[in-house]
């Protein structure tokens, strides 16, 4: 088996993940908060590049059933209900709920992971 690992968002490209197995682990915040929320009840986690691409994704959801979640640069982006902290996912505030989530590195990975398999 051979195990290519890549560091860096940046350095994704679809022609070295097509047709492969991926495995995104962004060990800060992302990953954490997303396993976070499913395991308090949340819905789904839904992961956006941009403030602009989530926002839209909320204007076609009741707002009763979804959350606005993320950061850029480490700070919460203002107008969503959440930042990028697993400490604020509690169960009283995800369980079944949708989650749209963007933050400046983990959802940029997992976007950017889409050509894989």
């Amino acid at each position: 088996m051979k195990v290519d690992i890549i560091i860096s968002a940046n350095d994704i490209v679809e022609s070295k993940i097509k047709d492969k197995v991926v495995v995104v682990i962004d060990m800060f915040r992302a990953t954490s908060v997303i396993v976070t929320a499913l395991s308090n009840g949340c819905e789904e986690v839904i992961p956006y590049l941009t403030i602009e691409e989530t926002l839209e994704a909320a204007d076609k959801i009741c707002r009763d059933n979804y959350l606005l979640g993320g950061e850029r640069n480490a700070v919460k982006i203002d107008g969503f209900d959440l930042s990028n902290s697993p400490l604020e996912y509690t169960e009283d505030i995800v369980k079944n709920k949708k989650v749209l989530f963007t933050t400046t590195n983990g959802t940029r990975t997992l976007a950017r992971s889409k050509y894989a398999g």
